[in-house]
């Protein structure tokens, strides 16, 4: 294991929350300017806040970070400080914690369990099946590839499942929860969530939705542009309400095909 003191203050940027700009941002921004950036050009980018903008978006800030470890191909724990810390696990099955601060995470191969802990954390799990925990504050938490579970704890936290599998648990707070690909499980928790699909996104399952506050988002589905569209494509089954999106299907479960007409829906 090996760490260093970093010190960095790159310019900031945010996502709009807008689904497409959002989406496309996303896997833009974040993967070329936050992944790439923080683990294969350390000395001159960094990230150590991730939370919802004043200004409407996600936002991801530069700053100090006093620690940078680096695990090694084995099972490693590495631990932050109370600050903002870069940890990378590696290879191997390790176990991160960032505690303090607004911390960036990542697992790297094999089965690895990260903690943001305290703070606005950026956790990415890479490969292997992970469990993530934003922690308290406001986290953007990236399962990878593999079958992940992924808890965002308190605040308002961003969850996306990526590849494979995956399970989504947003926790207290007002949430967004992105499946990905394959066949996910979303769990919004308290407080007004908004659940997003990806184009491909497979069959996915709601456990919690409640028509009194959280959000269905189509941005993303072609075949879905209207209230009409999610009529026509919904199905009363014995566990819920099935839509077909046209790229996967979403299954609301305990919701009634008569609560359609409670649902918030947004096309843009």
């Amino acid at each position: 294991m090996t760490m260093t003191n970093h010190d960095s203050t790159p310019e900031a940027f945010w996502l709009p929350w807008g689904w497409n700009g959002f989406w496309n941002n996303l896997w833009n921004n974040v993967w070329n300017n936050v992944w790439n950036n923080v683990w294969n050009d350390l000395s001159s980018h960094g990230v150590d806040n991730a939370g919802p903008s004043s200004s409407g978006g996600f936002y991801f800030g530069g700053g100090n970070f006093p620690t940078i470890e680096n695990g090694t191909n084995g099972p490693d724990v590495l631990t932050g400080s109370n600050f903002g810390d870069i940890l990378d696990g590696g290879s191997g099955n390790d176990t991160l914690k960032g505690y303090g601060g607004g911390d960036v995470l990542k697992g790297g191969s094999g089965n690895d369990i990260l903690h943001g802990g305290a703070g606005n954390d950026a956790l990415y799990a890479n490969w292997g099946h992970d469990k993530l925990f934003g922690g308290s504050g406001n986290d953007a938490l990236f399962a990878g590839a593999g079958n992940d579970h992924v808890y965002g704890g308190t605040g308002a936290d961003a969850l996306f499942g990526q590849d494979h599998n995956d399970k989504l648990f947003g926790g207290a707070g007002a949430d967004v929860l992105f499946g990905g690909l394959g066949e996910d499980t979303l769990t919004g928790g308290t407080g007004p969530d908004t659940f997003g699909f990806s184009e491909n996104h497979g069959n996915d399952v709601i456990t919690d939705f409640d028509i009194t506050e959280d959000v269905l988002d189509f941005a993303l589905q072609p075949s879905l542009n209207s209230f009409e569209d999610v009529q026509a494509s919904a199905t009363q089954t014995q566990d819920g309400l099935i839509i077909d999106t046209g790229e996967g299907t979403v299954l609301l479960v305990g919701i009634d095909l008569a609560d359609l007409a409670y649902v918030q829906m947004d096309f843009d």
